[in-house]
């Protein structure tokens, strides 16, 4: 029995391995928060944004959240362990060149702009001697507090503000105490004499008068300075609030999740949500002028150094700088004799460009002339049915009046249906009009209803013995002129109709369709008319030549024309047995699709 219960015994311990390194095999997704004990909304701002990573990657998701010092969190992304860090806006714009970037930033009521949320105060006790920046704070070493770790946020937004007022900056940081302690105990020190000063998070001692009133008469910020922006007073120039980052650990897909989850999230437990700030220029100018993280290596250069490291090319430049300006000088002259040459040339040749280009704009006019005089018979093709129309309801009048009396209703009907087909009689030469004078003004153009458009056209205002089937596509955007598409159309159908004449059970088949994978939108008409000859098919293709016996080959020099403006193409394929193909194809307009 006892060699049974042994094995029983491993058996369970060997399950109970499995199911644990199971548990632990689920991924881990790791954020990274910027140390910043007793800031505004830190805790459930941070909470707000667990639960957003929580609801996003889904419960087999394990999301685990350190707080971490400024080198900590640069550590990590050099290690690649950490896939969001959550930091200010100094920290952020310290870390692009690990390839972070924002998603989005911490937005609340009590700062409402999150472009103009974060700033340090450098306070001091009501009676002390010091009472600005630039007056008795470089005139002594007083000891300034700060709490550990704050060097990317509070310490550099006040040293922003030693190199606007022009002090030394590099001063001041040696009158910083090492100091480990809260934000809390840093006021404190300087109420019991402790520390002169104390650098302390924008917000922070608002929040905290107002859990000890008496501090108000006890201590004053320096250089105060207030916003409609932000209801604090501050020492230095307010920049953008801490925002959520993303390191290149993380999907595109993941980023865009979490991006949709922050930005919809509900408010935190203390008023705050999740907004995205775009000004952060200025963090870059208060890094550079500070010459700190990417910008240290502007330490190593001093004018002092330049010169003496290289000094003989200096003189080497100067006397060369020197021999340049005396062949300038001597070179001027004749610059100036060749100058007034050119200049007399340039205004001849700007006579003959203007010239030029008024030939050019008369040929363009005539050749547009030329197209729409061409075109005019198949516009006659449009007139037709709203003249035709006006003529049925004018003669019906007449007859109707002979007979007696009508109703005001009727006539007005009668009238109105006059009208209405006089505006599309009048519309069509507008078109024809607008056409002669600006040429072509390619719109997006959905190519279904077009083509269904030109077809109606066609078979109302011709004879047309041909059966015309249409295959539509799904909705198809191009870019085109829609009178130039309804022109393309008529003229293939009119083709198509003129091939098919002496023809039996004569047919035109229109298709439109698109190819995804080339984002292509192909238009086919295609008839059942004789089978064309290499020779025949060869003169369609050269253009100005026909195989009409009264033809022109203009039309589809016209066609071809339209296709070229459109940035398509158009292939003739002769069928098998019966009759010709036309193939053309346009670039699928993927912003309107």
């Amino acid at each position: 029995m006892r060699p049974k219960k042994f094995l029983l015994a491993v058996f369970i311990v060997l399950a109970a391995t499995c199911v644990c390194a199971a548990k632990d095999s689920s991924p881990v997704f790791r954020v990274s928060v910027m140390q910043s004990d007793e800031h505004l909304f830190h805790e459930s701002i941070i909470e707000n944004l667990e639960g957003a990573l929580e609801k996003t990657l889904g419960a087999k998701t394990k999301v685990e959240i350190s707080t971490d010092s400024p080198e900590t969190i640069k550590t990590k992304l050099k290690e690649g362990r950490v896939e969001l860090v959550f930091c200010n806006s100094v920290l952020y714009r310290a870390l692009l060149p690990y390839g972070v970037r924002d998603l989005a930033t911490v937005h609340s009521d009590w700062n409402p702009n999150p472009n103009r949320a974060d700033g340090a105060a450098l306070i001091v006790k009501r009676d002390s001697e010091i009472s600005s920046l630039n007056q008795r704070i470089n005139l002594k070493e007083p000891k300034v507090a700060m709490e550990k770790n704050r060097h990317c946020d509070v310490l550099y937004y006040i040293l922003g503000e030693f190199e606007t007022l022009k002090l030394d900056s590099e001063k001041f940081k040696t009158f910083l105490l090492d100091n480990t302690g809260k934000s809390s105990e840093l006021v404190k020190e300087v109420v019991q004499g402790k520390a002169d000063a104390a650098l302390l998070p924008a917000c922070f001692l608002e929040q905290h008068v107002v859990e000890y009133p008496s501090l108000y008469r006890e201590i004053k910020v320096l250089n105060p300075l207030r916003s409609s922006e932000l209801p604090c007073t501050v020492s230095t120039t307010l920049y953008p609030n801490w925002s959520v980052l993303i390191t290149p650990n993380i999907s595109m897909k993941q980023a865009t999740d979490i991006a949709a989850t922050l930005l919809t999230q509900p408010k935190s437990s203390d008023g705050a949500w999740w907004s995205v700030s775009t000004q952060f220029d200025g963090v870059d100018k208060l890094l550079k002028n500070l010459k700190v993280e990417q910008y240290s290596y502007l330490r190593e250069w001093t004018l002092r150094r330049f010169f003496e490291e290289y000094f003989p090319f200096i003189i080497l430049f100067g006397a060369f700088l020197t021999g340049v300006i005396l062949y300038s000088c001597i070179a001027n002259r004749l610059i100036k004799i060749r100058t007034r040459q050119l200049s007399q040339s340039l205004l001849r040749l700007s006579k003959y460009k203007k010239e030029f280009e008024l030939v050019r704009r008369d040929n363009e006019i005539y050749h547009r002339m030329g197209i729409v005089s061409h075109i005019s018979s198949l516009i006659s093709h449009e007139l037709r049915q709203p003249l035709n129309t006006i003529s049925c309801y004018s003669q019906g009048l007449l007859m109707r009046l002979e007979k007696g009396p009508m109703e005001q209703g009727q006539i007005s009907d009668i009238v109105y249906q006059i009208h209405k087909k006089t505006q599309g009689a009048d519309e069509i030469i507008k078109k024809v009009r607008d056409f002669a004078k600006f040429g072509s003004r390619p719109v997006a153009t959905e190519l279904n209803q077009s083509v269904r458009k030109a077809i109606d056209v066609f078979l109302l205002s011709s004879q047309c013995p041909s059966v015309v089937e249409f295959k539509p596509s799904e909705a198809a955007w191009i870019k085109i002129d829609p009178f130039e598409l309804e022109l393309l159309v008529l003229n293939l159908l009119r083709n198509a109709n003129e091939a098919l004449v002496k023809t039996a059970n004569a047919r035109i088949e229109v298709n439109v369709s698109i190819n995804k994978e080339t984002s292509e939108v192909i238009l086919t008409v295609k008839d059942n008319g004789p089978k064309l000859s290499e020779e025949a098919l060869i003169k369609i293709k050269r253009g100005f030549e026909t195989t009409k016996k009264n033809g022109t080959g203009m039309g589809l020099v016209i066609v071809s024309e339209i296709v070229s403006n459109a940035k398509g193409r158009i292939d003739f394929v002769p069928s098998k047995d019966r009759g010709l193909l036309v193939k053309i194809t346009f670039p699928l307009d993927t912003h309107e699709q």
